[in-house]
C-alpha cells in the first residue's frame, strides 16, 4: 500500500510539473483584444497561406533535390508543425464560432495536451529558425541570386513563419509554461540525431554547424545553439506574460476575476 501511495505521489508530481491537466481550452479559442470570430478569420488566412507555402516548398524541393531531401531540414519540419497547429486551431475556432460550444472539451485530455505542446514548439522554433537562418545561413542563398518564386518561399518559411506566430501569440490567450522547454529540447536533440544519420548516409551535413569534426569550434557552435535556444524560449515566455498583463488591464476580459498565477506559471 505504501509503495502504491509513493508511486501515485510521484506520478501526481510529474503530471503537475508538466501541467498534464492544466490546458485551458477557453484561452485557446478566445482573445484579450478581438472577438472569437475575428480570431477565426485571422487563423483561417494563416491556415490557407501556410498550406500554399508548404505545398510550394515541397514541390520546389522535390523538383530540385528530391522529395526525400525536404524532410531533412529543420525549417521544413518546423513549418509542417506550424501548418498543423494553424490547421487544428482554425478547425476548433470554426466549431467554437459556428456551434457555440467548446469543441476541445469533447476530445481526450492527451490530445488537448499535445495541441498545447504543439503550440509551444510553434512559438519557440519559429523565432529560433528566423534568427539562425538570417544571421548564419542566408548568405549562400542570397549570393546564388535565386528567382522571385524561391525568394517568396524562403521569406515565407524563414520570416513570415515568425510573423504568423507573433500574430497568434498576441491574438489568443494561450499560456506558455516553463517546464515544456524540456520537451522542446528533446525534439531539438532528436533532430540533431537526424542530422547525424543523414551525414552517415550521405556524407553531407544538413547544416554546417552540426559538424562535430571542427574541434573547439564545434563545441562553441553547440554551446551557442543551446544557449540561444534557452534565451529565445524565455523571450517568448516573457512576451506571453506581457500580453496577459496588458490584456488583464485593457482587454475584453479585464473585469473577470483571475488568479495572477493563471496566466503565467513559474514552472
Amino acid at each position: 500500500m505504501k509503495e502504491n501511495k509513493i508511486d501515485n505521489n510521484k506520478s501526481s508530481k510529474i503530471k503537475n510539473f508538466f501541467h498534464c491537466n492544466d490546458f485551458d481550452e477557453t484561452k485557446s479559442l478566445t482573445s484579450w483584444f478581438i472577438s472569437p470570430k475575428i480570431l477565426f478569420i485571422f487563423r483561417g488566412i494563416i491556415f490557407l497561406y501556410s498550406w500554399i507555402v508548404l505545398i510550394g516548398q515541397f514541390v520546389n524541393s522535390a523538383i530540385g533535390q528530391g522529395a526525400g531531401d525536404f524532410f531533412k531540414f529543420f525549417t521544413n519540419l518546423s513549418f509542417i508543425g506550424l501548418t498543423a497547429y494553424f490547421t487544428t486551431a482554425f478547425y476548433h475556432s470554426y466549431r467554437h464560432v459556428t456551434k457555440k460550444h467548446k469543441p476541445l472539451s469533447n476530445q481526450s485530455k492527451i490530445l488537448n495536451w499535445l495541441f498545447w505542446l504543439l503550440y509551444h514548439t510553434t512559438v519557440h522554433f519559429s523565432m529560433l529558425i528566423v534568427l539562425t537562418y538570417w544571421l548564419f545561413l542566408s548568405q549562400t542563398f542570397i549570393h546564388g541570386k535565386p528567382p522571385p518564386f524561391r525568394w517568396w518561399l524562403n521569406v515565407s518559411v524563414h520570416g513570415l513563419n515568425f510573423l504568423f506566430t507573433l500574430i497568434e501569440v498576441f491574438l489568443n490567450r494561450q499560456r506558455m509554461v516553463v517546464s515544456f522547454i524540456i520537451f522542446n529540447l528533446i525534439i531539438l536533440i532528436l533532430y540533431i540525431f537526424i542530422g547525424y544519420i543523414n551525414y552517415a548516409v550521405n556524407s553531407q551535413w544538413v547544416y554546417g554547424f552540426l559538424n562535430y569534426n571542427n574541434g573547439y569550434k564545434s563545441a562553441l557552435w553547440y554551446i551557442g545553439l543551446f544557449i540561444s535556444y534557452t534565451i529565445i524560449y524565455f523571450i517568448m515566455y516573457g512576451i506571453h506574460s506581457l500580453r496577459d498583463y496588458i490584456g488583464k488591464r485593457f482587454g475584453r476580459y479585464k473585469h473577470e476575476h483571475k488568479d495572477d498565477s493563471d496566466s503565467f506559471l513559474p514552472i
